[in-house]
């Protein structure tokens, strides 16, 4: 009788071991995914905050004329593959987990101009122009 009894306790924290394991498991999993998903929200507004500034700004300046300037110092994320001025729309193309997204952001006025998209600070100057606003971010 007492070898049963040793046995039972054994499979009993075989068992609830599993358990635990299998919990741990799915814990892990699903903080991986909340994670990522985190991550892509966290690059997105850090573009919204980018676009928006260089829009405003480049209105601002456009409003003043020329020969008026003005310098952004911003910071590019890791995931933007391309920054594409056309017209009058800044676009940006941003590498998520559900593949690449085309972010686009409206502005009365045109612009033209090119930004580097590789990560880091930039310095993006921006300047009023005959008719239009040049931006040049290095």
């Amino acid at each position: 009788m007492r070898r049963w009894v040793k046995g039972q306790s054994s499979m009993e924290y075989l068992v609830i071991m599993g358990f635990v394991i299998i919990a741990i498991t799915a814990i892990a999993g699903l903080s991986a995914v909340y994670s990522r998903g985190a991550s892509d929200s966290a690059i997105l507004n850090q573009v919204d905050v980018i676009a928006r500034e260089v829009v405003d700004t480049a209105e601002e300046v456009y409003y003043q004329g020329q020969p008026s300037k003005q310098t952004l110092k911003v910071f590019m994320p890791d995931h933007i593959t391309n920054v594409v001025f056309d017209s009058n729309h800044v676009l940006f193309y941003v590498r998520t987990q559900s593949g690449t997204n085309e972010i686009s952001y409206y502005s009365p006025i045109n612009m033209s101009g090119n930004v580097s998209s590789n990560q880091g600070y930039r310095r993006i100057v921006i300047e009023a122009r005959q008719g239009y606003v040049w931006v040049n971010g290095t």
